[in-house]
C-alpha cells in the first residue's frame, strides 16, 4: 500500500517544482517588460513635450513602478 503512495507524491513534487520554474521565468520576463516600458516613457519625457504629455507620461511610469514593486521585481535586482 505504501509502495504506491511514494510514487504519486514524487510526482506531485517534481510537477510542481517545474510549475514553480515556470512562474519565476515568466514573472522575470513581466518585469523586464515594465523596465523596458519605464525606459521608453523615460526617454520621451527627456525628449520633452507639452505640460498635458509630460504630466501623462508621469502618471504612466508611476503605475508601471507600482505595479513592478508590486510584482517585486526588486528582489529580481531589475532596477525601476
Amino acid at each position: 500500500m505504501k509502495l504506491r503512495t511514494v510514487p504519486i507524491v514524487f510526482l506531485l513534487s517534481v510537477s510542481f517544482s517545474f510549475q514553480g520554474h515556470a512562474t519565476e521565468a515568466s514573472h522575470k520576463k513581466e518585469c523586464q517588460s515594465i523596465q523596458k516600458q519605464i525606459e521608453r516613457i523615460n526617454q520621451k519625457r527627456r525628449a520633452g513635450g507639452s505640460n498635458r504629455q509630460m504630466e501623462h507620461w508621469k502618471r504612466q511610469r508611476r503605475v508601471l513602478s507600482d505595479r513592478a514593486y508590486k510584482l517585486r521585481c526588486h528582489k529580481l535586482r531589475i532596477a525601476y
